[in-house]
């Protein structure tokens, strides 16, 4: 076995800069992590998304076999608040400050009790193409600079409902860890003339010990700066700065691929709690931008951030990726 999985090691994320420290002598062996509670189903009765569009405006609603197969909706209690007026940044002193202008929409599947790596492949797709239809949608406001779009799965990763759905914000600012791999990413563009994360792509394919599955059109890698125990990154093979850009093909392969990794997870560690994430470069057309190559990040929720973490911002990582890897492969 490689030292630096028996020891620990810093590490740091080629894309975004942000250092890890992996440390496998901290925590209990990989095979030890599991879910820490049963899930818990709430009943039909009472839940807000059974009857949706009805009792939610709806933006967008794709229709199945058997009536709604899945709907858009904005969200009654959202994060951010929409405006015809585009917020603009006030100073006083130190302090700066802007109105908290933007959308927050839901996805909603129709199933009360199927998740994500349930859905048929069809309906992934479909959940993925409706992610892109939002994301088309909210960038035609120009007020906007990013939008986020994410699933939680379980009350440790924040659900508050059982309902299966999964979320999209738009803001009026780009966060900053996005803008610092962006800015990398860019850098390393306009120097060499290809995209850093398809450069690490094919190095992780040429090693393989990272990779967790791969077919014609995505790969799944656990990544060299995991920040966290078993997080997965899936990736489109073919370069893409946003989903905008995908084809019907793309998305499919790329829905395909996280149910694949989800189900991996959800066999090796016991169902954790976990969050799923896109990636995908801001809205506005920045140079550089092109550079970006979008991508889903999953998020097993298996430690709780501590004092070191909150004090340095440095991610303890407790299994190194290469062991979640062999893991999520099936030859632990």
């Amino acid at each position: 076995m490689h030292a630096s999985l028996n020891s620990s090691e810093l590490r740091r994320d080629p894309v975004s800069g942000d250092w890890v420290l992996i440390a496998p002598r901290r925590n209990r062996r990989p095979h030890q992590f599991h879910a820490s509670h049963r899930r818990v189903r709430a009943p039909v009765a009472g839940c807000p998304f059974e009857r949706v569009p009805a009792s939610h405006e709806a933006v967008a609603v794709y229709d199945g076999l058997k009536g709604w197969e899945l709907v858009v909706v904005k969200n009654k209690f959202p994060a951010l608040t929409e405006d015809s007026v585009c917020p603009s940044p006030r100073s006083a002193g130190f302090s700066e400050r802007m109105a908290g202008t933007g959308h927050h929409y839901l996805i909603v599947t129709r199933d009360h009790d199927r998740g994500f790596a349930d859905l048929s492949r069809r309906e992934a797709f479909h959940v993925f193409q409706a992610f892109q239809d939002s994301y088309r949608l909210l960038a035609k406001d120009p007020c906007m600079t990013y939008v986020s779009m994410f699933h939680n799965w379980g009350p440790g990763a924040g659900a508050t409902v059982y309902h299966p759905h999964h979320q999209v914000i738009a803001l009026p600012v780009v966060p900053l860890h996005v803008e610092h791999s962006v800015g990398r990413s860019a850098r390393y563009g306009r120097g060499t003339g290809r995209c850093i994360h398809c450069e690490l792509l094919k190095r992780e394919r040429a090693s393989g010990e990272r990779v967790v599955a791969r077919t014609a059109g995505a790969i799944a890698v656990t990544p060299f700066a995991s920040r966290k125990p078993f997080e997965v990154r899936v990736f489109p093979l073919r370069h893409a700065a946003s989903l905008d850009e995908m084809t019907d093909r793309d998305l499919a392969s790329v829905a395909a691929m996280l149910q694949d990794v989800l189900r991996r997870i959800r066999r090796a560690l016991r169902d954790p709690d976990f969050n799923f994430f896109i990636h995908t470069a801001p809205l506005a057309a920045r140079p550089g931008r092109r550079w970006y190559h979008w991508h889903v990040e999953v998020v097993p929720h298996l430690a709780i951030p501590a004092g070191f973490e909150l004090a340095t911002h440095f991610d303890i990582n407790p299994v190194p990726p290469e062991i979640a890897a062999r893991l999520l492969r099936g030859r632990g």
